[in-house]
């Protein structure tokens, strides 16, 4: 909004520090959320928009005098885009490098849906409010109507554009439409008040008071359960978060700290807003201050997450919920689905899993079932798991490293950085009696290049060297070719292996040496 205030000092950006004001307070908006970027733009095609159509009868009374001021007024909106990219650089540089569109595209809802999500938010009633002012004060001739139009033209893009590109519905992206529906609304009590009919004006002015304190009295569940016959048309009631299983989650946490070693994770196989991996982090936090439950890396979103199979091997333990949690719709989040369903199933990795006879009832009818490792996952398991989960998803999940640690028993994470491509293998225990093993499953070209950085976290007295051999198997683990490069040791070691990849399904890659280290 204090991008808007500047700019209504001169429609037509006249001040040099006018246009980068406008850029300062842009930028401010979009490093202070990245979803604000989507007002950004329609901030800047209100102004194209809006000048043109202010400079449409000058072209076409005037077209020489009035097309260069047009194209200066382009120049200068460039001006303020380039001080904009200038001030966000980074944050341009990941929306340019990253689909954040398909990365997140498990959080898209239908426009409907948008549209009766965002309606619903506030109330239809304060929409009509805030509709019937902006639509009034754009045509009052006592008002400042350049300015109203273009806050109305700049209202209406921002709706537009997030019901029908966006896509996304949360508590938080309601604040994109607070301004127009605060300035929709005042401009409706004002006009009424400018208008000076005393009877029709009081009245008019106290129903609108009425029913704004009756919106937010209903928005904020001041009548708890008791439905009104008009509640429909008022924001919709969001009551204080509150659970009545308090004492059945607090039983849970001390279970899983009982059960709790510093290497022994655990997985949530779950993830509504009755059971996820915060519920448990942030209950123990609560309880006993230092949490001492290691919860393992958890997937939550098919677009945006990973397969969990890693966190799954390196888990000791696996907490289920039935029926299965999701909340976001359940088809995008089969990865969760399938995890409970091989549990439930007992194939796959479950098979490695028992069920500890302790159950929990939370609410929503909701069980929770603890599994504890009984064995290491075998090589076959892990190529049927894998075949699982892919087969559970279309989709490829966008932060998926296509790693998989898997002779490891120490709790390791394997991350991709989504703006470099760089894959990381943290925390990966390895000596010469305990070797590393990594698995690599995606497409596999007829010649393969491995190259990476060795960063050893401590390093050991001696210079043993570091070996690593890389070996291409087929879809049953057979080993159809391999080689073996031997590295001296030192806290940084660049490496580089090639190999022939023709008819390889993956590619194993181990590494032996007397140090712990981290790749």
């Amino acid at each position: 909004m204090l991008a808007v205030l500047f700019y209504w000092r001169d429609v037509t950006l006249e001040h040099r520090r006018q246009i980068k004001h406008i850029a300062i307070f842009l930028s401010l908006s979009v490093l202070f959320r990245r979803h604000f970027i989507y007002e950004v733009r329609a901030f800047s095609i209100a102004i194209l928009f809006y000048n043109i159509l202010i400079f449409t009868p000058e072209l076409r009374n005037n077209f020489r005098q009035a097309w260069p001021r047009l194209k200066t007024l382009f120049w200068r909106v460039g001006c303020i885009a380039f001080w904009f990219a200038l001030f966000t650089f980074i944050v341009l540089i990941k929306a340019l490098l990253i689909n954040y569109r398909v990365l997140y595209a498990s959080f898209e809802m239908s426009s409907i849906d948008n549209f009766l999500y965002y309606g619903r938010a506030y109330g239809w009633l304060l929409w009509g409010l805030a509709f019937l002012g902006l639509s009034w004060g754009c045509f009052e001739r006592s008002l400042f109507q350049p300015k109203l139009r273009f806050m109305a033209l700049f209202g209406m893009l921002s709706v537009l554009q997030w019901i029908f590109f966006a896509k996304q519905v949360s508590v938080q992206y309601t604040t994109h439409f607070l301004p127009f529906v605060i300035l929709g609304v005042v401009l409706f009590g004002w006009i009424v008040w400018l208008k000076r009919r005393l009877p029709l004006q009081i009245i008019l002015l106290g129903l609108q008071s009425f029913l704004l304190l009756l919106n937010v009295a209903i928005g904020l569940d001041f009548f708890g359960k008791m439905k009104l016959p008009i509640q429909a048309i008022f924001a919709k009631s969001e009551p204080p978060l509150f659970r009545e299983d308090y004492r059945a989650v607090a039983d849970l946490v001390d279970y899983l700290r009982h059960l709790s070693n510093s290497d022994k994770q655990f997985y949530i196989a779950s993830s509504s807003y009755t059971l996820n991996y915060s519920t448990i982090a942030v209950a123990e936090q609560q309880r006993f201050g230092k949490p001492i439950v290691p919860i393992a890396r958890t997937t939550n979103i098919d677009s945006r997450d990973f397969y969990p199979l890693n966190s799954l091997l390196k888990s000791h333990y696996v907490v289920v919920a039935n029926p299965f949690q999701y909340h976001v719709a359940p088809q995008e989040q089969k990865l969760v689905k399938g995890v409970v369903e091989m549990f439930d199933r007992k194939v796959a990795i479950a098979q490695d899993f028992a069920p500890l006879p302790q159950k929990f009832q939370l609410e929503q009818e909701v069980t929770v079932q603890i599994y504890e490792r009984i064995r290491p996952t075998s090589l076959e398991t892990i190529f049927a798991t894998l075949a699982l989960m892919q087969k559970q998803t279309s989709r490829l999940p966008g932060q998926e490293p296509y790693w998989l640690d898997i002779k490891s028993e120490q709790p390791s994470d394997i991350v991709k950085d989504p703006l470099l491509g760089i894959v990381q293998v943290l925390r990966l225990q390895i000596t010469n009696q305990t070797p590393a093993s990594l698995l690599y499953f995606g497409k596999i070209p007829d010649k393969v290049k491995v190259t990476g950085l060795l960063s050893i976290s401590k390093c050991p007295a001696s210079t043993a060297p570091i070996s690593l051999n890389l070996s291409t198997l087929d879809r049953n683990g057979e080993v159809l070719s391999q080689k073996t490069k031997i590295y001296p040791n030192s806290q940084l070691t660049p490496f580089e292996i090639m190999i022939s990849g023709q008819n390889a399904a993956f590619l194993k890659f181990n590494l032996r040496v007397n140090s712990k280290m981290k790749l």
